[in-house]
């Protein structure tokens, strides 16, 4: 299974992503701001990034989330937001991410999100 990066600044959020993805047999991660995400994909090395677009709408974490780009591999990233896609357009930029998380989201469309960015055909779902 992969090696998954969890970041939100709700650290509830950040504790149910990460169980429904542990039960799923991913090893999990997960920060609440920029800089502990940056922190801990150097030592972590995430295959995915789920990330909510509040976490990275600075000019700073902008920065952090290049450096977590930057690493080799770069790792898959799906993109938690509540707002609409233009508004992550302008807070954004042309950012690319593998797939797009609209809250509230289920824990079944989380796991198809998951499955989808890792390239898997369709996750074990109950």
């Amino acid at each position: 299974m992969a090696k998954v990066l969890v970041v939100d600044q709700e650290l509830s959020y950040c504790q149910s992503i990460a169980q429904q993805l542990a039960d799923e047999g991913h090893q999990i991660e997960f920060a609440t701001t920029a800089l502990d995400a940056a922190q801990l994909a150097r030592q972590f090395a995430p295959d995915l990034l789920i990330a909510d677009s509040l976490v990275f709408g600075s000019p700073e974490s902008q920065e952090l989330l290049a450096e977590i780009f930057r690493a080799a591999p770069r790792p898959r990233t799906i993109l938690m937001t509540g707002f609409p896609e233009d508004t992550l357009e302008q807070t954004l930029g042309k950012t690319r991410f593998d797939a797009l998380l609209t809250k509230p989201f289920t824990l079944v469309e989380l796991s198809q999100a998951v499955a989808l960015a890792l390239g898997n055909d369709s996750p074990d779902l109950p």
